[in-house]
């Protein structure tokens, strides 16, 4: 999943079948995007810490 920090609209894609990423599978597994959006926003804030050096 691809979840750009601008808030554009999220993008799935099963990289075993669409390895070119042309098929956005999002919209069609809103349960997914949403388990994997919250992963991501636990993730995301201590990377950017790393990114300034606060850790």
């Amino acid at each position: 999943m691809k979840y750009p920090p601008d808030e554009t609209a999220p993008l799935l894609f099963d990289l075993n079948i669409d390895p070119h990423e042309r098929n956005n599978l999002a919209t069609s597994n809103p349960k997914l995007v949403v388990r994997l959006a919250h992963k991501i926003a636990q993730w995301w804030p201590v990377t950017e810490r790393k990114v300034v050096g606060l850790e």
